[in-house]
């Protein structure tokens, strides 16, 4: 079908920053590889709860995955986010005390490595909302057009914002404490777990 062009498409840019741009002392606050900040949409911060201490207790006996080990490396990731906040504070000249406006999504990554600390009911509520995108008639109602389905990703973002404040309140507090709107989303990049290699101690794809 022909539509207008302006009306149907969208350009996203992403800018993927590392999280050693964000250590504390690590870097100048004023540091170019972090000043994009302040002009961005909104943020999506990756939090890996394989490498939170008690995420992977918790999994201990739950699950095979290799990622969810009790030695593996930890990191304060509340910390990053904290720096992260306070680089946006200074740029934006932001008060203390103000909230950023700006939406923040907490990408919780690794989805199938911790997924057994979710109960059966979760799906069921997930589900309950029905997909995550949705069809329909475009404001001309000359096309159908697909949208994201904002109740059923909010459904989400309830349960996993209480998975975080069981096991990792520290990040919360520290999200929550910055900005307004904090969405939480698992995802996987694999959509599987990823096999231990015994000759390089390092993950791999399953054969």
């Amino acid at each position: 079908e022909s539509h207008n062009v302006a009306e149907v498409s969208r350009a996203i840019c992403l800018y993927d920053n590392a999280g050693e741009h964000f250590l504390p002392g690590g870097r100048s606050s004023i540091s170019p590889a972090t000043q994009h900040l302040t002009v961005s949409s909104g943020l999506i911060f990756l939090f890996d709860p394989t490498q939170h201490v008690r995420f992977r207790e918790a999994c201990l006996g739950k699950t095979d995955d290799p990622q969810m080990q009790a030695a593996g490396w930890s990191c304060r990731q509340d910390q990053v986010m904290l720096e992260a906040a306070n680089r946006i504070r200074t740029q934006a000249g932001l008060a203390q005390n103000e909230k950023y406006k700006r939406p923040i999504v907490v990408a919780m990554t690794k989805f199938d490595a911790w997924r057994v600390l979710l109960d059966e009911s979760f799906d069921r509520r997930a589900a309950a909302f029905g997909d995550v995108l949705l069809t329909r008639a475009s404001k001309s109602g000359e096309y159908r057009e697909t949208v994201l389905n904002h109740r059923r990703i909010l459904q989400v973002s309830i349960d996993m914002r209480q998975m975080m404040l069981q096991y990792a309140p520290e990040f919360v507090n520290a999200a929550e404490g910055f900005a307004e709107n904090v969405t939480y989303v698992p995802v996987s990049a694999l959509g599987h777990s990823p096999t231990l290699e015994v000759e390089t101690g390092r993950f791999g794809l399953p054969s």
